[in-house]
C-alpha cells in the first residue's frame, strides 16, 4: 500500500523513526500477526513521544483513515490477550 504516516514535523528523526514502527507493527498485526510483547514495547515508545489521549487518538485516526487499520482496535486486542500471544487482527 502506498500512503503516508502521520507525524508531527517538531518530532526528532528518532521519534519519527519510532512512531512510524509502531504504525508498521499495527500493520504486521493486520497482515501476518505480531507478538503481544512486540506490540506492547512498541506501543509504550508511541506513548512516550505521544502522551496526550487527544493527540493519539489523532494521529491513529489519520493513520486509519490511510490504511484501513485500526490502531485502536489491534492495541484494545493487545491489553485483553495474554502474555505470550500472537495478535493477529
Amino acid at each position: 500500500m502506498e500512503y503516508q504516516y502521520p507525524f508531527d514535523t517538531d518530532w526528532s528523526t528518532k521519534e519519527v523513526v519510532d512512531v512510524i514502527q509502531f504504525f508498521e507493527t499495527i500493520e504486521k498485526a493486520y497482515e501476518k500477526g505480531i507478538p503481544r510483547e512486540k506490540l506492547m514495547e512498541k506501543y509504550k515508545r508511541f506513548k512516550e513521544i505521544v502522551p496526550g489521549k487527544a493527540e493519539e487518538k489523532k494521529y491513529c485516526n489519520e493513520f486509519e483513515k490511510e490504511s484501513g487499520y485500526s490502531p485502536y482496535q489491534v492495541i484494545k486486542k493487545m491489553k485483553e490477550m495474554e502474555h505470550g500471544k500472537i495478535i493477529k487482527m
